[in-house]
């Protein structure tokens, strides 16, 4: 996800099997604990910024590459309810996906007059690797499956005119 021209060898390699790339989810993300912002290690907050803003930047750059030369295709970007609110302990985490939620919304304008779809997803707290071994906030007890959220987008794909943003709680499962 960090490096651009690694994603444009994906898809390449995607288009010259399949023909075309009808669908490009950014997901990947990682976590840096829960600490007031001065307390941050900083070489850390990079490699989570690299990854988790950077790198759909560069996924969502790539995709864009190609579903403008034919003028369709769905971009879904997994983002969190951390670009949403502030929450104590996380600020490093949030401004990624703040970050993210500023760019989704502005690439979906740039490309309002072409026939690709650009989702924001929103979820509130999955049950994924993302934690590491940290401890759990203390809000997420109750973590979604991964499935469930999935399924949610799937079904918002499914309608004539899906939402182009998604906030998924527990529940709205």
């Amino acid at each position: 996800m960090t490096k651009e021209e690694d994603l444009q060898s994906l898809s390449s390699e995607t288009i010259k099997k399949f023909g075309t790339i009808d669908i490009w989810v950014n997901n990947a993300g990682i976590w840096t604990g829960h600490l007031n912002a001065e307390d941050f290690d900083m070489k850390k907050v990079r490699e989570m910024l690299d990854v988790n803003i950077f790198g759909l930047i560069n996924g969502s750059r790539v995709a864009l590459g190609h579903m403008k030369e034919k003028n369709s295709g769905t971009i879904i970007n997994i983002l969190s309810t951390s670009a949403l609110v502030g929450r104590p302990k996380s600020s490093m985490y949030a401004a990624s996906k703040w970050a993210g939620n500023g760019f989704t919304k502005s690439i979906r304008e740039e490309n309002a007059d072409k026939k690709i779809l650009i989702l924001s997803v929103f979820p509130h707290g999955m049950n994924t690797d993302i934690f590491n071994g940290e401890e759990l906030p203390h809000h997420l007890k109750d973590l979604m499956d991964v499935r469930d959220v999935s399924r949610k987008i799937t079904n918002n794909l499914k309608l004539s005119k899906p939402e182009t943003e998604i906030v998924i709680r527990m529940e709205d499962l």
